[in-house]
Parts: structure tokens; sequence; C-alpha cells
């Protein structure tokens, strides 16, 4: 079976550990045989130069572990609207068995909609979109949402086979701003790379590794941080509780957005910074530390602590309300006391031996190998 990832609105970096990357990793290791489409020319402005020009470097088509990846030029309009140029010539070239287009859009979903209803294969689409992350501009939410994509999906929605929602809230999303009917929407969130979490070393190996005593308890929090994510208030937290628990480490690693974070950060002798981090590290900072916490917003970080079996603190939203059941705990607001709180029960908690085992069932039951069975299931049902 060919299955076609197209990843025009969502950028595809070589090798990162985002759901583009995953999903069509898992199908290969399924029995797959996977192709990503994604632009040649339009990469996140947060990608380094030199991280650029490799990719630059390997030309319009390689392969990355047995998946082949195509690339072809695009015309950015604003962040999530490209116009492409030779989806349709790729795809005829391929002659996919099914498509998997990631993330809504106006442009190349057009061109999947076609190309599916033509040669009569499954289209299945995932929406990473809500009230939350959506654009506050309400003319462009507007025009792009209801408007053209809205529109789009009204004109050629029934050639969508499977429609997902990678949350329970952008399930919602879906049938509220795209228009297509519930029996086309099932959840199919966002998974956990078990696959590299299981090749890192013993928690215990890590933490001698990045020089942290073993009877140090680790709290961990990453990406992109600051005053709007919560991280000062953790920093605070933290801080405050190490006058009780002298033992307790804050480790934070990413990219710190505000000069008053970062203040706080690097004058508290109990904390410590690591940069921007490739995804071998990152996971295993996630690993060696007791605990991760993101205080206010959903981070795809949340799902790599799940895949190493790391138990995390977030606050409870739409966007991450199915991601505990008994493996971390839910803040409310966000606010130093109550993430102070909060910490101070794993603290003096002297068995975790429950929270463990709920830290592997999460991991089972949003594993990649999980999703991408999901995903052949409902393809074998077209």
């Amino acid at each position: 079976m060919k299955i076609v990832h197209i990843c025009i609105s969502v950028p595809y970096v070589d090798s990162w550990g985002y759901q583009e990357n995953l999903l069509p990793a898992y199908l290969q290791k399924a029995g797959a045989q996977n192709y990503v489409i994604a632009s040649a020319n339009n990469f996140p402005v947060y990608l380094k130069e030199d991280a650029r020009e490799a990719i630059l470097k390997k030309g319009s088509s390689y392969s990355i572990d047995g998946v082949q990846i195509r690339r072809i030029h695009t015309k950015r309009i604003s962040t999530s609207l490209y116009l492409c140029n030779g989806l349709k010539a790729v795809l005829n070239d391929i002659k996919p068995d099914a498509i998997f287009h990631h993330n809504f859009n106006c442009t190349s979903l057009v061109t999947a909609m076609r190309y599916a209803k033509k040669n009569h294969i499954p289209l299945l689409v995932d929406n990473h979109a809500d009230t939350i992350n959506m654009t506050r501009n309400r003319l462009w939410r507007l025009l792009y949402y209801k408007v053209l994509t809205g529109g789009a999906c009204l004109l050629y929605g029934k050639r969508i086979f499977k429609a997902y929602g990678v949350t329970h809230a952008r399930c919602d999303f879906i049938k509220d701003f795209f228009g297509l009917p519930s029996d086309k929407i099932n959840f199919l969130p966002i998974g956990a790379d078990v696959d590299t979490a299981d090749t890192l070393a013993s928690k215990l190996d890590l933490r001698e590794k990045y020089g942290f005593e073993q009877n140090s308890f680790v709290v961990v929090s990453g990406g992109k941080m600051g005053v709007d994510k919560g991280t000062d208030n953790l920093i605070d937290a933290v801080k405050e509780l190490n006058a009780d628990y002298p033992h307790l480490r804050l480790v934070l690693f990413g990219v710190i957005e505000d000069d008053e974070t970062a203040s706080k950060a690097a004058s508290d002798k109990n904390t410590t910074l690591f940069g921007w981090c490739d995804r071998q590290k990152t996971l295993e900072l996630l690993k060696m530390a007791d605990i991760a916490c993101w205080p206010i917003h959903h981070t795809t970080l949340i799902e790599d602590a799940v895949s190493v079996g790391t138990p995390f603190i977030n606050r409870k939203t739409a966007t991450s309300e199915h991601l505990i059941d008994g493996n971390g705990s839910w803040l409310q607001t966000g606010s130093k006391e109550e993430i102070k709180a909060v910490v101070k029960v794993y603290l003096d908690t002297e068995d975790m031996a429950a929270v463990e085992q709920a830290c592997e069932k999460m991991k089972d039951r949003i594993s990649y190998k999980t999703i991408a069975r999901r995903v052949l299931e409902d393809i074998a049902l077209y």
C-alpha cells in the first residue's frame, strides 16, 4: 500500500519529532510504503540556516528510513496558506492508494480531494486548529476558516473519508468551522514516539550523564518558555519549595522568550538551563526527571514525556484533557501557589508505583504504534 502524506500547510523538517514526521515513519514500520510531499522553499522561521541548507542539499527527492520525501515549490500567502506548484504531477507520479492530508487548508487540500475523487482512493485529513490557537484577527479567521477552507469542504467535502481531530476540541472545530458531518469526524491524538524512547539509557545513567545526584528530585520543563507560558511561576514555585526540599532541582531547556523569566532562571542556583536541544537530548532530559511541568499551555513535549514514562503537570484544557489518567496532575490556573501545592504532593509521595503504572498505560494508549494501526484499519474500511 502506498500512502502519501501532504505536509504543505504544516512545515516538514527532516527527522524532527512532530506528527508529520512520526506517523509516516510508524506506518512505514507497519508495512505500508509512505511518501511525504513537502515544501522545497518554505521552512519555519526558527529553523537554523545550516539545517535549512542540509535539507536543500538533498534535492527534491530522497529517503529517510524508507519514507520517500518529495519536495515541491510553494508560495506562502500566510502562516498556514500556501500555493503549490507541481502537487498534482507528483501525485500522478506516485499513484497512491491513500492520501493523508496534514491539516485543513483551501489549496493543497482541494488538489487532494480532486485526486481522491478521480482515482477512487480514501482521503484522510487531520486538524490541528482550535479556538485557542487560531488567529485572533477576526476578519482573517472568517475568511480563511469559514469562507476559503469551509467553502472548499462544502464543494469537495464528500471526498474526505475520515477527518481527524488531534484533540476533542479540534474534532468540534472540524464540524463547527468546516461543516463536515459528525460521522466523518474521529479523534486521533498526537502520539508518543515509543520506539525512540525505548532506545534511551536508564534514568540513573542519564542523571550521571547530565550531572545530577541520584537522590535529587528533578522537575523539567522546556520548549518555548516565558511569562505567557507560566515558566516564571514554575521557577518561583520551585525556588520557594527549595527552603524545605533542598534536593529539589529545576531543569529548563529550549528558548526563554522574555527577559524577566530569563533573569529569574539565570539567578536561581537550583535551576539548570539548557538551550535548544535536539530530539535525543530532549527525550533524555525528560526521562531523567521525576516530573515534567507546563503550567499553562499544551505542547507536543507532553507526548514526549508520556513516551519516556515521566508523569507531568499541566493546566486542564480541551487541548490536553485526554492526556492524564493517573499519570500526572491537573492545574486549574497555573499560579505559583497551585504549582507549589501539586509539586509538593509528588515530593511527599514515597511510593510512586501507581503513577508509574498509569504512565505505562498512557504510553500504550497514545503510542504511534497504536495510532498507525488505527489509520490502517480506517483505510481498510474504505
